[in-house]
This record gives C-alpha cells, structure tokens and sequence, in this order.
C-alpha cells in the first residue's frame, strides 16, 4: 500500500496560543475533529488532544490563569530559527563538497549519457536503412521468391575480386551459369541453396565460351557438402544485386 509521508510542520516553529485556543474550541464545540483541526492550525494530534483534556478538565483557579504553552522543541532550542537554517545550508552544502561530485566529474557523467544515446539513436537508424535496402533489393530481383537479403548474416560468404579468376580454374572451384537481366561485368550475383546456404560473388565475362559466368570457390575449411553448394539441380535462386 503506498504512504503518502507529511513532513512535521511544528519541530522547527512554536504554535500560537491564539491557533491553538481556536483548535481547542472548535473541537470541544464539535466543528471540526482533533486530525482537521491539527492540519488547519499546524499543530500535532497528540499535543491538540492533551491540550483538550486540561481545557475539559481544568479549575476555576486554572480558568483565571493565563497560562502559556510552548513546544517542547522551541523551549529547549539552543540557535535561533534563522541560525539553524544556516547551519543545515551549511551542512548541506559541505557534504556535496566532500562526498558529491565536482563540476568536471558532473561534465562527463552527462557526456558519457549522451554518447549512450547518440549511439543507440545511430544503431537503430543503421538498423532502419538496412532492413530498407533488404527490401530495396527484394523488389528490384525476380518476383517468384521474397526473401531478406543481407550481406552480413552468417549464411552468406563473400568472395573477393582475387579470388574469382575466370582465367585460372583452380580445385575446388566451379562455374555457373548465370543470365540475368540487364548483367554487366562486375555486378554482384546472390546463388541461394538449400538449408539457407548463399553465396555472393561478382559475375565476369569468359570470353572462351562467351557467357556470363560466375565462379563459386569451394572453401574447404568449412563443411559444406559438394551435394549443398554445387548441385545445379538444388539452386533455388540466382539473382542480381546490384551492379
């Protein structure tokens, strides 16, 4: 159950004798209880009810008194009200300076939040402008399979420019035939097989057979099967990225 805390209003301040006659009347009258009549006045419960027993209970010689009550708190104080909010600024203000940060500190702990934010701001819009080309690419390729295309994930192995000598068919290497529309030397190829194997490469011109070709180098440190990556019968996709 949540509390609400009230600070105590009375420690640092005496009640008046004149608010503290008026509570007492209207709760011996009936008006208002001893908790509206301590929150209207400022005063405690406790001390508004013992003030109301005496007044029931007093004496002829106690009515022709004036007798004056203080709190206990202000009877007892040693420094002033104005000394003692200086003493409490001044506590305050020394605990910053020996247990709290300095201005420098302060600096770059609000630089540091900052560059947190700059940086998931930045991944989240690196994030957006990849899943937008990924679709980009989508749409530009053939319109029988849609599927997410990134050159970063797992599944797909880049091939570099060195590698890919038509010239020089070494072990392990293998050539296939690729048509695309509007296929120039150099564009990019994706070769999707099954089990979510693709490999990107560059198509080049062999100028023996006059066809576009693309060249697939077996990396023997991995285990793909020769059944998964150059069974031309299990290709389920060859198409162009971008040029």
């Amino acid at each position: 159950m949540v509390r609400n805390y009230k600070a105590k209003k009375t420690r640092n301040q005496a009640v008046s004798e004149e608010s503290m006659q008026s509570a007492i009347h209207y709760v011996v009258q009936g008006i208002l209880s001893y908790r509206k009549a301590a929150d209207k006045y400022n005063s405690k419960v406790s001390t508004l009810e013992s003030r109301v027993k005496k007044y029931i209970n007093r004496t002829d010689d106690q009515v022709s008194s004036n007798r004056t009550f203080d709190s206990k708190y202000t009877s007892v104080q040693f420094f002033p009200a104005d000394k003692e909010k200086l003493l409490n600024e001044y506590i305050v203000k020394s605990c910053k300076v020996h247990y709290g940060l300095t201005t420098v500190q302060k600096l770059e702990q609000d630089r540091r939040a900052r560059e947190k934010q700059i940086k998931y701001i930045l991944e989240d819009s690196n994030l957006k402008i990849k899943n937008k080309k990924a679709k980009n690419t989508d749409s530009d390729g053939s319109e029988s399979e849609e599927s997410d295309i990134s050159l970063h994930e797992s599944s797909t192995s880049i091939i570099d420019e060195d590698e890919t000598d038509c010239d020089n068919f070494e072990t392990g290497a293998m050539a296939i035939d690729v048509i695309p529309d509007n296929s120039k030397d150099g564009s990019f190829i994706l070769v999707k097989f099954p089990k979510k194997k693709s490999i990107v490469n560059k198509c080049r011109k062999s100028y023996e057979i006059q066809k576009w070709i693309l060249k697939i180098i077996y990396n023997k440190q991995r285990t793909f099967s020769s059944d998964q990556l150059f069974s031309f019968s299990k290709v389920l996709d060859i198409r162009q990225l971008y040029c």
